[in-house]
């Protein structure tokens, strides 16, 4: 698709600085490399159709994103501020990347987490 070949190769860089600082670009640990933005996509039926990446489709915003906390690996799981690796949490027999729960003790150290 004209889409897919305007996303192909975008994220080259070397750095995770660098990565980051794309906003159409994500940081691999793991991988320790720099991978084109998954689930960007202009309609519904594209965005939902990629289960790749678990995109899912805001009808609010009209706008396609990753699920949060979709990482196959742990390394990528606990690297993401919002994530942690729960071997508790079980999906198809294997442990499952969870979004962190929010476990602060005063208000100003929750509204400062986001």
């Amino acid at each position: 698709t004209l889409e897919e070949c305007f996303k192909k190769d975008l994220c080259t860089y070397t750095d995770s600085t660098s990565c980051v600082a794309d906003d159409k670009c994500k940081w691999m640990p793991a991988e320790n490399q720099c991978v084109n933005k998954p689930c960007v996509y202009p309609d519904e039926a594209s965005c939902i159709a990629d289960t790749t990446y678990n995109c899912e489709w805001s009808t609010v915003n009209k706008t396609c994103s990753e699920k949060p906390c979709s990482y196959n690996t742990s390394m990528d799981c606990n690297a993401d501020d919002g994530c942690k690796w729960d071997a508790t949490c079980q999906e198809d027999g294997k442990a499952k990347c969870t979004i962190k729960p929010c476990l602060h003790t005063d208000e100003n150290q929750c509204k400062a987490d986001v």
